[in-house]
Parts: C-alpha cells; sequence; structure tokens
C-alpha cells in the first residue's frame, strides 16, 4: 500500500482489497482507522470514498511500516 500511494495520488477500498488480499469489512476498517489517525482523507463521496494520504511522506514511511507489519499477506501488500 505504501508504494502504491508512492505511486498513485489517491486509492480506494478494493485497491486495498486486492493489495493486501483482504476482505472488503477488513479493508474498510483499516482504512476507517488510518483516516482517524490523519493519515489518509476521504476526498471523494461517502458512497464513493476516493482516500488521499494527509501529511509528509517520511510519516508515509512509519505507517507503511506499521501497515505492513498488520497486514495478513505481508507480501502482497508489498507488491503495488
Amino acid at each position: 500500500m505504501v508504494n502504491y500511494l508512492r505511486k498513485n495520488e489517491f486509492i480506494t477500498r478494493s485497491v486495498v482489497q486486492s493489495i493486501c488480499g483482504m476482505t472488503r469489512t477488513t479493508a474498510t476498517r483499516q482504512i476507517r482507522r488510518l483516516c482517524e489517525e490523519n493519515v489518509l482523507v476521504n476526498k471523494g463521496l461517502q458512497k464513493q470514498p476516493i482516500y488521499f494520504f494527509e501529511g509528509k511522506k517520511s510519516r508515509l514511511m512509519r505507517i507503511g511500516l506499521a501497515w505492513i507489519a498488520s497486514c495478513r499477506q505481508k507480501s502482497a501488500c508489498m507488491l503495488a
């Protein structure tokens, strides 16, 4: 996910699902947690959310390491 956000401006729940091999519910829960921590912000619609990274790139790296550690399929998270 970190590499994906480095290369792309935004991410969606379905992308998180495919990158990390998570269920829809788990991906939504993880995104919600990142939004609560002010890492991601939804700049789309409530029913069509598009999440953008908020903050400095160095912060993205620290959060990315934590994300990878908590991801069920670590190798899938690092692919994109």
